[in-house]
């Protein structure tokens, strides 16, 4: 039987033409530091309804590890008067400016001079969307999946992270996006078999929980997360003891006379520490 081509959807035909726009010097695309006051919201974008404590929790995540991603802006202001308009990243804005951000880095989506023909570049609505438009590329043009990845200027191991969110049906989707949970936790889930899914989604919509309860649900049966505590249960008395060690080193190079001991027992490690008054 002969294998019928897929068709290229509007979608990625439209972002396939704008790589190569981007790669042709159509489009002048950067990431820099904006100051939060220049950023201006959507017009023709409905706000969305975000939960305070939802928008909490990122802005101490954002305050304590900075923002991984950047937002996506529009350039539509002038020399004289920056201002940019909000493409994507709404709830990370609203955290950044929770969490007293003056500026926070986003990429610069900005018209070429001399190009008054090419079309925004399409944004997907969420990361499902962005991962299925990535798959139609890749089955309907000449990238590869690294070439690709470099186009975007993400890793080949992020791209073929993004691919696993293609393979999760509508109806969980839809709980995933209802409760906000971002990206990486998508891609964790995605990763997950149709059983342990199935676990996943009956504990999300068992109650009314936000965004970062349902973060929690999912990595309690992550493969991923498991063994990144199984890791850190199994090794974190060492990180201790050295810890403790160079607190006692400091504290004798600075002159005071501290007395350190450890004795190794059958089962566990006694520490005495004696600092004189």
């Amino acid at each position: 039987m002969e294998k019928r081509e897929k068709s290229p959807s509007v979608e990625s035909l439209a972002l396939t033409g704008r790589i190569d726009a981007l790669q042709a010097d159509g489009h002048v695309t950067e990431v820099r530091q904006i100051e939060t006051g220049a950023i201006c919201p959507n017009p023709y974008e409905r706000p969305h309804k975000y939960a305070r404590e939802d928008i909490t929790f990122l802005a101490a995540q954002i305050s304590h590890g900075g923002m991984s991603n950047p937002l996506i802006v529009e350039n539509v202001g002038t020399d004289e008067t920056p201002l940019y308009q909000l493409v994507c990243g709404e709830k990370r804005l609203r955290a950044a400016i929770m969490a007293d951000l003056v500026t926070v880095p986003c990429a610069i989506i900005e018209r070429h001079p001399s190009d008054a023909t090419t079309g925004d570049i399409p944004i997907p609505r969420n990361c499902f969307e962005e991962a299925d438009v990535i798959s139609d590329i890749l089955q309907t043009s000449r990238y590869d999946t690294g070439k690709l990845a470099t186009k975007l200027g993400i890793t080949k191991a992020a791209l073929e992270n993004k691919l696993y969110l293609c393979h999760v049906p509508p109806h969980e989707r839809e709980v995933l996006l209802s409760l906000d949970v971002p990206p990486r936790h998508c891609i964790f889930f995605a990763r997950q078999n149709a059983p342990t899914r199935a676990t996943i989604l009956r504990e999300l919509t068992k109650e009314k929980i936000g965004t970062a309860r349902a973060q929690q649900i999912i990595e309690e049966y992550c493969d991923e997360t498991r063994r990144e505590r199984e890791h850190f249960a199994i090794s974190d008395s060492r990180p201790f003891l050295n810890t403790v060690k160079k607190a006692v080193d400091r504290m004798r190079a600075g002159g005071v006379a501290v007395r350190y001991e450890t004795v190794e027992k059958p089962d566990h490690t006694e520490i005495t520490i004696r600092i004189p008054k």
